[in-house]
């Protein structure tokens, strides 16, 4: 489950859940939007910390709109990492 808390200039959103396979621990993330369209996030995904920036773009603001997302950050606090990925 995800929840939005409103703050002064921009939401902070967190996370809590447990799932199976990989996510079979609980796990909890937030993240925090400090420039449009940059968030910084920071996770603990039951085996380590990771934490990094993510970049949103989504082209138009309609709910059918794509989002293309790509991240840089660190896995385990020692492993960096970049990734992307599109939503529909």
């Amino acid at each position: 489950m995800t929840y939005k808390i409103a703050t002064k200039r921009s939401p902070l959103y967190v996370s809590l859940g447990v799932g199976t396979h990989r996510f079979a621990r609980v796990f909890e993330s937030a993240s925090y939007q400090v420039l449009e369209p940059l968030r910084v996030w920071v996770e603990q995904d039951g085996y380590g910390v990771n934490f990094g920036l993510l970049y949103t773009y989504k082209p138009h603001k309609s709910p059918s709109s794509f989002e293309w997302n790509t991240t840089v950050g660190f896995v385990k606090g020692q492993y960096f990492t970049i990734f992307t990925g599109i939503g529909f």
